[in-house]
């Protein structure tokens, strides 16, 4: 199930914050710095601050995204530096994204001019430690973006529509800038979100999160957590799909799962190194047995195991972990991937999970 994330910026300069919370918004977005396109000078959003507090105080993770004027990868690099300088006390649980819409600076660029920019934005913001990702509406996917070179990267899709008709993989679709929401006067953009960033953010030891509580859980050193009845490596049944952060449902595709992470009642698991969602203790059991394989067929859509290699040991592309895709043959264990017909690898099916 989908959770609502907002996105917000000086637009929206006055915030109940509790009363978002109460709304059951489940993250924000906010904007934390500009490029004008005029005559391209860089800005710290002015709400950034206050709006970052507000959110944390109240137990709302938060991303940002940048608005980019850029016109060449050196000025995108620049970007990326201003956003790591505002965000670098303050705790991510969502991406940085990279915000590229504008016409007037971006628009006469090349399909491959602009791709470079923003990879460079990415490159930029990744070497610092940071989960990234791309904001852009359909259309700019479509035909200013070539894709093909940003797989490696969450999309965030504009679309105000009845349904996100965006074809590739992404994590969260803006559906509305009309939105309305208890604690905020006036419209908001409102977005679904298919991915649990906090948790797959802390798995994956990005953000800067090491030793940081959860955003989510109130801080009460008098009372520690008490131990779990899980451990990293236990493999366990779901007894309740509902993600621990957010209260939303989750779906399950396998019997068994395993432990990937503990903190008190918090468990997150996951299939071998991929996360699946951040679950109470309460809602897991014990499985005691391995988790049952599922047959891997020709047709199938499937993902590829976190740090897996192809079927001759060679290393993969990052992005390759982080895409669908179909399995075109199969020979024994052996199964060649691809999309649209084009081939990517071939891996063993002990390292693929279907989806």
């Amino acid at each position: 199930m989908a959770t609502k994330v907002i996105d917000v910026s000086s637009y929206q300069p006055n915030i109940n914050y509790a009363a978002v919370k109460k709304a059951g918004v489940s993250g924000a977005i906010i904007r934390s710095s500009l490029m004008y396109w005029g005559d391209q000078s860089m800005v710290k959003e002015s709400c950034v601050d206050k709006h970052y507090q507000g959110f944390h105080d109240v137990g709302i993770p938060v991303g940002v995204y940048h608005y980019s004027c850029a016109t060449t990868p050196e000025m995108a690099r620049e970007e990326a530096r201003l956003v790591l300088d505002i965000v670098k006390n303050k705790q991510l649980e969502y991406p940085i994204y990279y915000d590229t819409e504008n016409n007037e600076r971006q628009g006469p660029l090349s399909k491959a001019a602009l791709t470079e920019v923003a990879i460079a934005f990415c490159e930029e913001i990744e070497k610092a430690g940071y989960y990234v990702g791309i904001y852009a509406s359909l259309n700019w996917l479509e035909n200013k973006l070539d894709l093909s070179r940003l797989e490696a990267y969450d999309k965030w899709v504009a679309q105000y529509h009845t349904e996100c008709q965006f074809t590739g993989s992404y994590g969260m679709w803006q559906y509305t800038s009309q939105g309305k929401v208890d604690g905020i006067s006036g419209n908001v953009d409102m977005n679904e979100c298919y991915q649990d960033y906090p948790s797959i953010i802390r798995s994956a030891g990005l953000n800067h999160l090491d030793g940081i509580p959860d955003s989510t859980k109130p801080s009460n050193p008098t009372n520690p957590q008490p131990a779990s009845k899980f451990k990293v490596g236990d493999k366990v049944k779901v007894l309740k799909a509902v993600q621990y952060d957010s209260g939303a449902a989750f779906t399950t595709y396998y019997d068994n799962y395993d432990v990937l992470e503990v903190s008190g009642d918090r468990v997150v698991i996951g299939i071998g190194n991929t996360v699946t969602a951040a679950v109470h203790a309460d809602n897991l059991a014990k499985a005691g047995v391995s988790a049952p394989t599922v047959a891997i067929r020709a047709g199938d859509k499937v993902r590829v195991k976190q740090g897996a290699k192809d079927y001759t040991g060679n290393s993969l592309a990052s992005f390759v972990y982080q895409t669908v895709y179909t399995v075109q043959e199969l020979s024994g264990k052996r199964a060649v991937i691809g999309l649209n017909g084009a081939v990517t690898a071939a891996i063993s099916t002990d390292n693929l999970y279907r989806v």
